[in-house]
Protein backbone atom coordinates (compact mmCIF):
# COMPACT_ATOMS: atom_id res chain seq x y z
CA UNK A 1 0.00 0.00 0.00
CA UNK A 2 1.66 3.34 -1.18
CA UNK A 3 1.39 5.90 1.57
CA UNK A 4 -1.00 9.32 0.71
CA UNK A 5 0.93 12.91 0.76
CA UNK A 6 -0.95 15.63 0.54
CA UNK A 7 -0.53 17.65 -2.11
CA UNK A 8 2.35 20.63 -1.49
CA UNK A 9 0.09 23.70 -2.14
CA UNK A 10 -3.84 24.84 -2.10
CA UNK A 11 -5.79 25.87 -4.85
CA UNK A 12 -5.62 24.43 -8.73
CA UNK A 13 -2.25 25.12 -10.86
CA UNK A 14 -1.54 23.19 -14.17
CA UNK A 15 1.64 21.12 -14.74
CA UNK A 16 3.52 22.56 -17.31
CA UNK A 17 7.06 20.44 -17.01
CA UNK A 18 5.75 16.74 -16.26
CA UNK A 19 7.65 14.11 -14.67
CA UNK A 20 9.83 12.80 -17.58
CA UNK A 21 10.77 16.02 -19.39
CA UNK A 22 14.32 16.83 -19.19
CA UNK A 23 15.83 20.10 -19.13
CA UNK A 24 18.37 21.19 -22.04
CA UNK A 25 20.15 23.33 -19.81
CA UNK A 26 23.28 22.22 -18.65
CA UNK A 27 23.36 24.22 -14.92
CA UNK A 28 20.54 22.87 -14.68
CA UNK A 29 21.40 19.39 -14.56
CA UNK A 30 24.54 20.05 -12.28
CA UNK A 31 22.54 21.19 -9.24
CA UNK A 32 21.10 17.58 -8.90
CA UNK A 33 22.59 15.39 -6.38
CA UNK A 34 21.34 12.70 -3.69
CA UNK A 35 19.88 13.96 -0.94
CA UNK A 36 16.87 11.51 0.06
CA UNK A 37 13.76 13.21 0.28
CA UNK A 38 12.23 16.29 -1.68
CA UNK A 39 12.64 19.09 -3.45
CA UNK A 40 10.77 22.38 -3.40
CA UNK A 41 11.99 24.26 -6.34
CA UNK A 42 11.94 28.02 -7.72
CA UNK A 43 10.81 29.92 -4.40
CA UNK A 44 10.42 33.18 -4.01
CA UNK A 45 10.81 32.80 0.20
CA UNK A 46 11.52 29.83 2.38
CA UNK A 47 9.48 29.66 5.78
CA UNK A 48 10.85 26.98 7.59
CA UNK A 49 14.30 25.84 8.30
CA UNK A 50 16.20 23.24 7.51
CA UNK A 51 15.00 19.42 9.12
CA UNK A 52 12.51 21.34 11.26
CA UNK A 53 9.70 19.09 11.52
CA UNK A 54 5.53 20.42 9.85
CA UNK A 55 2.56 19.41 10.11
CA UNK A 56 0.23 18.95 6.64
CA UNK A 57 -0.98 23.12 5.76
CA UNK A 58 1.58 24.42 7.60
CA UNK A 59 3.45 27.31 4.70
CA UNK A 60 6.63 26.42 3.99
CA UNK A 61 7.26 28.43 1.12
CA UNK A 62 6.17 30.84 -1.30
CA UNK A 63 6.02 29.90 -5.32
CA UNK A 64 8.48 32.24 -7.49
CA UNK A 65 10.78 32.74 -10.76
CA UNK A 66 13.91 31.49 -8.79
CA UNK A 67 16.93 29.94 -10.46
CA UNK A 68 16.53 29.03 -13.71
CA UNK A 69 12.52 28.74 -14.32
CA UNK A 70 10.24 30.63 -17.44
CA UNK A 71 7.83 31.46 -15.00
CA UNK A 72 6.73 31.46 -11.15
CA UNK A 73 5.84 28.13 -10.05
CA UNK A 74 6.62 25.27 -7.37
CA UNK A 75 8.82 22.50 -8.80
CA UNK A 76 8.17 19.64 -6.33
CA UNK A 77 10.29 16.05 -6.74
CA UNK A 78 11.01 13.08 -4.48
CA UNK A 79 13.82 11.08 -4.77
CA UNK A 80 13.57 7.50 -2.51
CA UNK A 81 16.46 6.21 -0.26
CA UNK A 82 16.49 3.51 -2.57
CA UNK A 83 15.62 5.04 -6.00
CA UNK A 84 17.96 3.66 -9.03
CA UNK A 85 20.13 7.07 -10.06
CA UNK A 86 20.25 5.61 -13.28
CA UNK A 87 16.39 5.36 -13.50
CA UNK A 88 16.65 8.27 -16.33
CA UNK A 89 15.31 10.71 -14.18
CA UNK A 90 18.57 11.19 -12.27
CA UNK A 91 16.80 9.25 -9.31
CA UNK A 92 13.93 10.96 -9.10
CA UNK A 93 10.79 9.66 -9.05
CA UNK A 94 6.73 10.80 -10.47
CA UNK A 95 5.29 11.99 -7.23
CA UNK A 96 1.44 11.59 -8.57
CA UNK A 97 0.82 8.39 -7.35
CA UNK A 98 1.49 9.75 -3.40
CA UNK A 99 -1.45 11.87 -3.50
Amino acid sequence: MKPKIRLPFDGHFPITFPFGAISDNEEIKKKFHEWGISIYAHLKALKVKLHIKVRAGKVIGLSGNSGSSFGQHLHFGIKLNKTDPNNGYLGFIDPSPFF
